[in-house]
């Protein structure tokens, strides 16, 4: 949304364990569902719990990623559900800490 990123290319083993990351999440979804949020996940890689709850629930003026979807909120009401068997922490930085990181190195570059 806020614009076009360029990615350096990976390394064919690390993008081979990261594929295989990603298809085990997605036979894991076959089967369950995630406790996985991609507004929250990015938020708790950057800042933690505390920014993430704030992103999952919403606050003042901020209308809550569980708020957005019907499933998410049916399945996992509040933060403290979304995170309690730690899915999410494994989730999150497994799918979405490799993305995170990659996005921290293109904007280093840059500047």
């Amino acid at each position: 949304k806020k614009g076009a990123v360029r990615f350096e290319p990976v390394a064919a083993a690390e993008a081979e364990a990261l594929l295989a990351g990603m298809v085990e999440a997605w036979l894991g979804g076959m089967c369950r569902p995630l406790p996985l949020a991609t507004r929250t996940a990015f938020a708790w890689l950057r800042n933690g719990d505390g920014e993430a709850r704030t992103a999952y629930e919403g606050g003042f003026n901020h209308v809550g990623e569980r708020d957005r979807s019907a499933y998410l909120l049916r399945t996992w009401p509040d933060y403290e559900a979304l995170v309690a068997d730690g899915g999410f922490y494994e989730l999150a930085g497994k799918l979405f800490g490799p993305l995170q990181q990659a996005m921290h190195v293109v904007r280093e570059k840059r500047e």
